[in-house]
């Protein structure tokens, strides 16, 4: 089985928008990004932002997905 090497970076984008951003190389090489309002599941949203998962919940969900060799932004399966 192919190993794919995952680069994780958490950072906080830009002062105004607040939000925070998680970096990984999907299952075809190509660097991907995925945001997020809270980085734990007991942050609050910021009012009038739409509740979404966690930064950490989205990041278990990619690297599940990866390690099963599935595409994580069309959900489909690689072979």
């Amino acid at each position: 089985m192919n190993r794919i090497h995952i680069e994780i970076s958490v950072r906080q984008v830009g002062s105004k928008d607040g939000r925070y951003a998680y970096k990984y190389t999907d299952t075809f090489g190509k660097v991907q990004f995925v945001y997020a309002w809270k980085l734990v599941p007991t942050d609050k949203t910021p009012a009038g932002k739409r509740d979404d998962i966690s930064l950490r919940e989205k990041e278990k969900e990619i690297q599940k997905d990866l390690d099963d060799g599935i595409d994580t932004i069309g959900k489909k399966m690689t072979v």
